[in-house]
């Protein structure tokens, strides 16, 4: 068997550098490489290429190689010849993506970047402590063995999504913001603001249970088994408990499925969800009730599923619905507010089952004793930056020139206000794409009313509301209103909700 040909990358770029032109070839010869003007066959070219992203892997590992394979599988594929002006091109693509490795490996090994040295701020074990220590002051201390397989189980999160350094910055910002925000962390914090990990349970269990949910694919309904904590543990009430345990407690039935198909076993989870709490066939009754079990009981879940429960009220909660300025908290609210308000609609249709032809209503947005600014889909372009500043004229002034509470104020008169439960594919009472079965506000663009009222204590109060004006619009659409408080300081809270509920679609 021949030796392998083991050639260093500095040998190909000093091939590619003393080339007469980007053009010319460069081949491999014995245990050099060397740049050529003459035509070589398809097996040579090849063996050129392999040796040169082999060089790379030796150099900067393969992560960084796998990039560069990427940008050459055109020409590995079709046995093009390996040219100086290719070997330029790719090593200015592998340098520009080595930099992220490094960054990536100095974060995970608790390294400064500029400094080389071990930090205290920042990098992997420093950032899941800090997170970790959120989350346990909110629900209480993890026992070592948690804490040791929680930190595993982000660390492989965060190797499978950073693996590929193409996709990513690797800045510290991002690394970061992925471990508290995108990890299994982050579903266990966005579950506590739920308020469904205040429930009864230590806190083992429910990390625990969380992590065992998400290791066999179950990325929703995490309320429901979270809620069956009691039953689980009634039945099983030693040691760690595995998925085949959390299934008996959760449905009191033996796991249905055995399958290694991680959707499977999700689906089946989910279907039996939906069965517990006898939910309907109907579009997007399922998505609306797993939503629904980790912020208000299984009780009113079951109830909203069946047409039984009428309106849903802050009380219905188990935590007060938290104040979100998303999609546009990365902007101001002035600018938030000139990229959004116009898209607010100005009509909307009734159920085709009805035959009734769309009502129209016109959005405003009013503010203290000032008359109403029109917005919506029918403000004319060349008009939008005019009524975004006559709304922001107004509600600085209603703030008493306060600009921290009047950025708050403006970013509630935009679709921030109702995508926390209207927007598709993550509101509370969105169906996952298709429409909600017990109301028809089918996205956070709704046609909504917002006055803005600044009160005696310095607080201004936001009140969005859907129109009201017309019975039919009620009775067949539902009815949605809600009052943020923004306090000085800018920090806002919900006062007063209410959403009234149609019955369910037939």
């Amino acid at each position: 068997m021949p030796t392998p040909v083991n050639i260093s990358l500095n040998t190909f770029l000093s091939a590619a550098e003393s080339a007469s032109s980007d053009t010319r070839t460069v081949k491999v010869s014995g245990n050099t490489a060397k740049s050529v003007w003459y035509h070589t066959f398809q097996s040579t070219n090849r063996q050129s290429m392999t040796q040169f992203i082999n060089a790379i892997a030796k150099e900067y590992g393969q992560d960084v190689a796998n990039i560069a394979s990427r940008k050459l599988q055109r020409d590995l594929d079709s046995s093009r010849p390996l040219t100086a002006g290719l070997i330029k091109s790719t090593m200015a693509e592998v340098q520009k993506h080595s930099h992220k490795q490094l960054a990536r490996d100095l974060f995970l090994m608790g390294m400064d970047e500029l400094t080389g040295m071990a930090s205290t701020d920042t990098g992997f074990s420093v950032t899941f402590e800090k997170a970790c220590k959120h989350i346990e002051d909110s629900i209480g201390t993890l026992s070592s063995d948690t804490r040791d397989t929680l930190k595993k189980a982000v660390y492989q999160q965060f190797e499978t999504t950073f693996k590929n350094v193409e996709l990513h910055s690797c800045s510290q910002e991002e690394m970061e913001k992925f471990i508290t925000t995108s990890s299994i962390l982050g579903k266990i914090s966005s579950l506590h603001k739920d308020g469904v990990l205040n429930l009864p349970g230590s806190a083992d269990d429910k990390v625990s249970l969380i992590l065992t949910l998400a290791q066999n694919g179950i990325s929703a309904a995490h309320g429901f088994a979270l809620q069956k904590l009691g039953d689980i543990r009634s039945q099983f009430p030693d040691g760690p408990l595995s998925m085949s345990q959390i299934w008996q407690g959760c449905f009191n039935s033996e796991m249905s499925v055995t399958s290694d198909d991680r959707d499977t076993v999700e689906e089946a989870f989910k279907s039996n969800v939906a069965k517990s709490l006898g939910v309907p066939d109907f579009p997007g009754a399922r998505n609306s009730c797993l939503n629904l079990t980790s912020v208000m009981p299984l009780a009113s879940v079951a109830q909203f599923a069946s047409g039984q429960l009428n309106a849903i009220t802050l009380d219905s909660f188990f935590a007060p619905p938290k104040v979100s300025f998303s999609p546009w908290s990365s902007r101001s609210g002035m600018d938030a507010l000139k990229a959004d308000a116009h898209r607010v609609f100005a009509s909307m249709p009734y159920p085709k089952s009805m035959g009734l032809p769309s009502y129209k209503v016109t959005p405003y947005i009013q503010t203290g004793s000032n008359k109403a600014v029109d917005i919506g889909i029918r403000t004319e372009s060349s008009k939008r930056g005019e009524v975004a500043e006559k709304i922001q004229q107004e509600v600085l002034a209603e703030c008493r020139g306060n600009q921290k509470q009047a950025d708050s104020v403006l970013h509630l008169c935009t679709q921030a206000a109702l995508a926390p439960f209207f927007g598709l594919g993550s509101g509370l009472f969105a169906g996952g794409g298709e429409a909600p079965f017990r109301h028809l506000i089918v996205n956070e663009h709704y046609a909504s009313w917002t006055t803005i009222d600044r009160q005696e204590n310095g607080d201004v109060t936001v009140q969005i509301k859907t129109p009201d004006n017309e019975p039919s619009v009620v009775e067949h659409i539902g009815k949605f209103s809600s009052t943020i408080t923004v306090h000085p300081d800018g920090s806002c809270e919900y006062t007063d909700f209410n959403l009234q509920l149609t019955a369910p679609q037939q």
